[in-house]
């Protein structure tokens, strides 16, 4: 197994194989926690940078489903649409803003 020579948590590489589906699915859970409990955190920009430089031309994350609805979920709070993109990502972002927006009517 090659490494990337990134260092993740533990020491570990993330940048491997396998590794990198985790650290997609890490990173989207992170800012999903981070959002809801710090809402103004200013840290939070490089996630959804993150999370978007990594949809496939399929519209799609290199990893686990969970991390596509964690990811859409994050993007649809932060209001970045992924407009002009097809596929799952903007699929559940636009699924997850109209239910948002029922929400907020009812």
């Amino acid at each position: 197994m090659r490494s990337s020579g990134k260092l993740g948590i533990g020491g570990t590489a993330l940048g491997s194989t396998g590794r990198f589906s985790a650290q997609i699915y890490l990173t989207a859970n992170a800012g999903c926690w981070i959002r809801y409990y710090q809402p103004g955190l200013f840290a939070l920009p490089p996630i959804p940078t993150f999370l978007m430089s990594h949809i496939d031309p399929k519209g799609q994350l290199s990893s686990f489903l969970h991390s596509h609805w964690l990811a859409a979920a994050l993007l649809d709070e932060l209001d970045i649409r992924a407009d002009g993109q097809a596929g799952h990502i903007a699929w559940m972002i636009n699924a997850l803003s109209v239910m948002g927006d029922c929400r907020k009517t009812s």
